[in-house]
């Protein structure tokens, strides 16, 4: 959503929206006063040899960006990393942008530019400047709502909305406590406003406020401090170098976004890249769709920001390896009424949509579902071990057999034996899956999506192969095919109509088989692993059969809390997949 923000004849932007001013004059005094004289950021920023969060709501015209990013790149020592944080709901033009930066002092102006070409296109929530040192992240959207969406903590914020009696939704008090509660210890906020509701609301939220002289024809601002507990927080230090062990998805996703930072990262795997389930060659990317009579299931709605996350990720990356063809869950007719049900599941009605019979024709090129389905535009089919090659295809990624003699800064478990390598975190047993890929059907060539019941059918990849999976087997570990299994795999669509008169003129030309391993309520387990380790240990693991959703995202939130970065997860999402929680609920259940 853009702002349709205009200038004034004494040349101040004005929001239409919100019927209010920007700025006055070119912002750089208000800036400096209220937001980093107001944190004290001059001098703190001279001893951020770390990461140091600045927080902000409201992006505006980028103003306060550009003034901070100079001012830490002149203070801060050599191994200060500066994160800002923005958020914001309405963001402007590049045009109008570009008016305003013009204004700023010739120092600004390559970032400034830097910072326009990056949004051009499709606004990104992460932007590197001066060589990584200074990442931009932009989170788009209602503030509460990301607030929600995002975990980070703040050493500083910038409150810096419009007015609150002109946009009052960025000045409640639940936004202000989420404030306080993103602050680390001993973290400072400032602001224009003195309004006593916003005063109240930051003092019930910990902060000890004071007032401060306003800037300009301002009388008052306010700033304030969030008390320590007991010694500073100590600062993030980013690694210099990461170990991780597991070259499938999970662990080529983690070492991709290490290596993109500029960390230097050794796979290790002893049986190679892409050995195992991660070397399927067609997997379906989709959300899940679990719902009740109660609302979403709160797996649902992880699995759900995963798809997001992935889908945007793969975009990203230009990936030759993932089709977005869409896919329909077909309904069967006693299934027809839940499944239409299913797609007003708050966790995932963004993403689908219930169709017709005829609708469902229209989108898969067969008349597959009699009774209707669930159409996700934006799902599709992803090569995993491509995509896994790929990702290890770096310059910053040595990928070996063995483990290096030096210790890294950091070391990370991505595999599926969790059980063998991370000692004490435990998952349910192995489940084996095969899939078999078909030729020889004119009906199948004419599919152009996926279609989903038990299992799945992908369309014709450029082999003109069509994939369809899978088996589950519990507690069995063989990796060898098996022939006989391919009735099983059938068998998921074998009374779908017109769909089981295809696969009936069918041939199995290939065959693949995995082995999973997954946790008990079928999420991965990710995050740190304390206890008496010589390296920091992080692990993504146990992801089953939802790596091609969840790895990526999950590397994603691994890779941002090494680094100080805001991680795309709700913090309560991150705690339900704790590794360490999901270590204690093993052993509450094996002691039961």
């Amino acid at each position: 959503m853009t702002d349709p923000a205009e200038f004034d004849a004494d040349g101040r932007l004005i929001s239409a929206r919100y019927g209010d001013v920007y700025f006055a004059g070119d912002g750089s005094g208000e800036t400096h006063h209220v937001f980093l004289n107001g944190n004290d950021l001059p001098r703190r920023f001279e001893q951020a040899d770390g990461t140091f969060v600045v927080a902000e709501t409201g992006f505006g015209t980028g103003r306060n960006f550009l003034l901070t990013a100079d001012e830490f790149m002149r203070r801060a020592p050599a191994g200060g990393r500066l994160v800002y944080v923005s958020i914001e709901q309405d963001v402007l033009d590049t045009e109008t942008l570009a008016r305003v930066h013009a204004r700023l002092a010739d120092a600004h102006h390559e970032r400034a530019a830097q910072l326009r070409t990056a949004l051009a296109g499709e606004v990104r929530s992460r932007i590197e400047f001066d060589g990584g040192r200074v990442v931009l992240c932009l989170l788009r959207g209602d503030v509460e709502a990301v607030l929600g969406a995002w975990t980070f903590e703040a050493d500083a914020w910038f409150l810096d909305g419009f007015a609150p009696a002109k946009n009052p939704a960025m000045w409640t008090p639940s936004v202000l406590r989420e404030v306080s509660r993103r602050t680390r210890p001993g973290g400072t906020f400032a602001t224009y406003s003195a309004a006593g509701a916003v005063r109240r609301a930051l003092e019930d939220g910990g902060f000890a406020v004071e007032r401060a002289d306003g800037f300009g024809g301002k009388r008052e601002m306010l700033r304030g401090t969030l008390p320590n507990s007991g010694a500073d927080a100590a600062p993030v230090v980013a690694p210099g170098t990461v170990q991780v062990s597991g070259a499938g998805i999970a662990g080529a996703a983690v070492a991709h976004a290490f290596a993109e930072r500029g960390v230097c990262v050794t796979v290790v795997d002893p049986v190679g890249v892409a050995s195992g389930a991660s070397g399927i060659p067609a997997a379906v990317v989709r959300p899940r769709l679990w719902a009740t009579d109660h609302g979403a299931v709160p797996d649902a709605e992880i699995v759900a920001n995963a798809f997001r996350y992935t889908t945007a990720w793969l975009e990203w990356l230009a990936s030759p390896r993932f089709r977005r063809c869409g896919a329909l869950l077909v309904a069967s007719e006693d299934t027809a009424a839940r499944d239409a049900r299913r797609t007003e599941n708050p966790a995932t009605s963004d993403l689908v949509e219930w169709v017709d019979a005829e609708r469902a024709h229209d989108l898969s090129g067969l008349p597959v579902a009699p009774h209707g389905a669930v159409w996700i535009p934006d799902a599709g089919v992803l090569d995993v071990g491509g995509l896994v090659r790929d990702l290890l295809e770096h310059p910053n990624i040595e990928v070996r057999t063995g483990a290096p003699s030096n210790d890294p800064d950091l070391r990370v478990f991505a595999t599926g034996t969790v059980g063998r390598l991370a000692g004490d975190l435990v998952t349910t047993p192995p489940v084996r899956g095969q899939a078999i890929a078909l030729a020889g059907s004119d009906a199948l060539a004419k599919l152009r999506t996926v279609l989903c019941t038990t299992g799945y059918l992908a369309p014709p990849d450029a082999e003109g192969l069509s994939w369809l999976g899978s088996t589950y087997d519990r507690l069995d570990e063989s990796t060898e095919p098996r022939p006989d299994d391919d009735a099983r795999v059938l068998e998921h669509f074998g009374a779908r109509g017109a769909l089981a008169e295809a696969l009936d003129g069918a041939r199995v030309e290939r065959r693949f088989v995995g082995v999973r391993w997954t946790t008990s309520d079928r999420i991965p387990a990710l995050g740190s692993l304390s206890g008496d380790r010589d390296v920091p240990t992080m692990v993504s693991l146990a992801h089953g059969s939802r790596g091609a959703v969840t790895a990526p995202w999950t590397a994603e939130v691994l890779t941002t809390r090494a680094f100080g970065e805001p991680a795309p997860a709700a913090p309560d999402h991150l705690r339900r997949l704790s590794a360490e929680v999901a270590i204690r609920r093993r052993r509450a259940a094996q002691h039961r």
